[in-house]
């Protein structure tokens, strides 16, 4: 996980470039006013420094009315911010008009760490052309910069964008903005051409609602002080100057929208960290090769609470955030959540969550499927009702981890869909080299079953049929329903469920799993879904699911992404070498 993130903005409005689209090239900065631009930045700089490690602050990004790396102060100054132990990454919103080698050298000389530079290098038509920027890129990605490049999604330039696309190396990412002065809706076609230009193009089109409670972590800082949550937010009653800076502040907004990438995609939703990472700002794409998604809170995010769970520290600054501008609900923490159903005859009834995952979301995946990421589901649901639960977006995915890992499923066999396993004899510096024989060991069944839509793979966990007469004489003192799941005669997961005004506590699982026979809890655990105590193998979570599934589809965990909301989402989350709470 990354740190916090900060953007800067000085008073630099003028540009090298003269764009007929663009107000800050028609007003050429004086010596005096570039002067005061120098001495903002390089006050902001120091402060910076002095506060970065007690605010967490790890990533800097300048993103200037104009073009900043053409001078000196700001070249000099990312250079020396990049070489602080405790950064992680600077960057610059960039229009590559300079020299690229001159540009390195400098930096390199002023103490830089090439390995930390993030650009935006922008492509402008009306003044360089498409061999001449494509050439300016091929050189950073020689020189190791982590880059990316984009334009303006004009219309009339769809075909210069589409040659500068064939032109980069695949791997450097090509992003279109939408065109704010358009004054009309892109057609049908124009939005196909940029689609296939830029995969993420979508973002763009889809109207992002502003949610503060998705904005913790980053700030937009003015060179005279003021403080933002992001550049489009209203300003915060302080000054960067006057900050004892000894903590984060509370994400502040007053929009109703977040019209640009600036806004949208700092955020903390989780398919910015999927497709971005831990700092999305820098539009630097990830490209995991397989993803695993908690289905409720996560894929259908909670109306009650925020989509991706905070620790409790930071949940209970959301929650102060919510309630001092009056405007949020009460935060919940995801073993808290209530009228849950996870069993195998009853379909999901949480109250406050979304009944549509969103459309944000359901486009995100909808890229990564076109990318070719493998998705897959990981909850505590069973198979049928999550199938049901996604019946809309199911097509995107290949099956997944059900049942809280008691339920293994890989749909679609075939050979161009399964890869060689990872471990040891791969090169794979990973503790366990799983085998076929070790996934049925651990599991009790495995089967491969022919449908209609093709093969499906499957696994399975079970429990010892003798679960619910152990269970039995503890209904009416506890007062809970027992529902089960099946594979055939197998057990594989047992929901001791209550009303829904009834979550079950720690402390009476705990008393009632203490009081079962000796040989039920050794071969059993349990977790707590609001009102549903779930009883599973102990051989069964999603991080053994996520084991299993990587295994067959010959893709290390490492290069996996794992995103949920809850505790029994945490060890698949620290399993892949990508994830999210």
């Amino acid at each position: 996980m990354g740190g916090h993130m900060m953007l800067y903005r000085g008073s630099l409005k003028s540009c090298n470039y003269r764009c007929s689209y663009c107000p800050f090239s028609k007003h050429p900065m004086s010596e005096r006013e570039l002067e005061r631009d120098k001495k903002q930045w390089l006050s902001f700089q120091a402060d910076f420094e002095k506060c970065a490690a007690a605010l967490s602050l790890r990533a800097l990004m300048v993103v200037p009315y104009g073009e900043a790396l053409i001078h000196s102060w700001y070249l000099e100054g990312l250079a020396h911010i990049s070489s602080l132990s405790g950064i992680d990454a600077v960057g610059a919103q960039t229009n590559l008009s300079f020299h690229v080698q001159e540009f390195l050298t400098c930096f390199g000389k002023a103490g830089g760490r090439i390995d930390k530079l993030r650009l935006w290098a922008t492509f402008h038509p009306e003044m360089t052309t498409v061999s001449e920027f494509a050439k300016k890129c091929r050189e950073l990605k020689q020189a190791g910069v982590v880059f990316c490049a984009g334009a303006v999604g004009a219309p009339e330039n769809a075909s210069l964008l589409r040659e500068l696309r064939d032109k980069l190396p695949r791997e450097i990412y090509l992003w279109v903005n939408k065109m704010d002065g358009l004054k009309r809706r892109y057609t049908a076609e124009e939005e196909r051409v940029f689609t296939e230009i830029d995969p993420y193009f979508f973002r763009e089109l889809i109207p992002t609602p502003a949610d503060f409670t998705k904005c913790e972590g980053r700030l937009f800082v003015e060179g005279n002080g003021a403080v933002h949550t992001c550049n489009i937010s209203r300003k915060m009653e302080m000054s960067w100057k006057e900050w004892e800076k000894t903590s984060f502040p509370a994400p502040s907004c007053g929009r109703k929208q977040c019209s640009c990438f600036l806004a949208y995609g700092g955020r903390e939703d989780f398919i910015n960290k999927i497709l971005f990472g831990d700092y999305p700002l820098f539009r630097i794409p990830r490209h995991p090769r397989a993803v695993f998604l908690d289905i409720e809170g996560t894929l259908f995010p909670a109306n009650t609470a925020p989509k991706s769970v905070l620790s409790d520290e930071r949940g209970a600054q959301a929650a102060q955030a919510q309630v001092a501008t009056g405007r949020g609900q009460k935060f919940e923490a995801s073993s808290q959540r209530a009228d849950w159903c996870g069993t195998a005859d009853k379909t999901c009834g949480i109250r406050g969550h979304n009944d549509e995952c969103p459309a944000d979301i359901v486009a995100g995946l909808e890229a990564l499927y076109r990318e070719k990421t493998r998705l897959f589901f990981a909850t505590t649901l069973p198979y049928k009702e999550a199938m049901k639960r996604c019946r809309k977006i199911r097509r995107l995915f290949q099956g997944g981890i059900f049942a809280g890992g008691a339920h293994i499923v890989l749909e679609d066999v075939s050979e161009e869909n399964q890869g060689e396993p990872f471990g040891e004899n791969s090169g794979e510096n990973f503790a366990v080299n799983f085998t076929e024989s070790s996934i049925k060991n651990s599991t009790e069944n495995s089967t491969e079953s022919s449908t209609g839509e093709g093969k499906k793979r499957e696994s399975f966990s079970f429990l010892d049929r003798r679960w619910p007469e152990w269970l039995g004489p503890f209904k009416q003192k506890y007062s809970f329903r027992i529902l089960t799941c099946r594979e055939k005669e197998g057990l594989y997961k047992i929901t001791l469920f209550r009303s829904s005004h009834r979550p079950w506590e720690e402390r009476e699982a705990g008393e009632l799993f203490a009081a079962l026979p000796e040989e039920g809890r050794e071969e059993a655990r349990y977790f707590i879904e609001g009102n549903c105590l779930e009883i599973v193998s102990a051989k069964a979570d999603k991080a053994q699911g996520v084991k299993t599934l990587c295994n067959w589809i010959g893709v290390s965990p490492r290069d996996a992404f794992a995103a949920g909301d809850s505790r029994e989402d945490e060890e698949m989350v620290r399993l892949c070498g990508q994830g999210e709470l």
